[in-house]
């Protein structure tokens, strides 16, 4: 696969999970019964969390190649 290619792929996967998370956060937060302002705020800054986060994921390194020399029990360490 090609190297853009399989960076796209790895951004939309961890667009997905930074969004889950937010959302999973919440959930936990208030025992699954989220009040509607914070879902209207998540809204609003859902796209500029995604980009921040993924924008920094890619500033760091994080979608090099390096990363298939690298053993799940490492990943654990992060």
């Amino acid at each position: 696969m090609s190297r853009p290619r399989r960076v796209i792929m790895l951004m939309a996967v961890d667009a997905v999970l930074v969004n889950a998370a937010l959302l999973l956060a919440l959930w936990l937060r208030f025992d699954g019964t989220v009040p509607r302002q914070y879902i209207v705020s998540y809204q609003q800054l859902a796209l500029v969390f995604t980009v921040v986060r993924l924008a920094c994921f890619y500033a760091f390194g994080l979608y090099n190649r390096l990363w298939q020399y690298a053993v799940w029990g490492n990943c654990s360490l992060l």
